[in-house]
């Protein structure tokens, strides 16, 4: 899923379905504050289960989980190395 994400935010699934679901939290305030300088995307509330399981939903809070160096990473190959020293399977 982090890698899904990953390749939707940064332009190499240009499916306008999909980029269309996911926004920046920059990108929804006026105002700068610290959580806009993250690279978090907002996660849109839902009152059922069913809607939490959404991809938009779902892929937001699992990429809001990441630390903060994958989500700056510029290229696939460093995402996937730095991802599985983080994360080890």
């Amino acid at each position: 899923m982090s890698l899904f994400m990953y390749k939707v935010l940064n332009g190499y699934i240009l499916d306008e379905q999909i980029i269309h679901l996911f926004v920046y939290l920059e990108d929804s305030r006026p105002h700068n504050t610290r959580a806009s300088t993250s690279h978090d995307l907002v996660v849109v509330k839902c009152r059922t289960m069913f809607g939490r399981k959404s991809i938009e939903i779902f892929s937001a809070i699992k990429w809001n989980a990441l630390h903060a160096s994958l989500k700056s990473c510029k290229t696939i190959p460093a995402f996937k190395n730095l991802y599985l020293k983080l994360y080890p399977p």
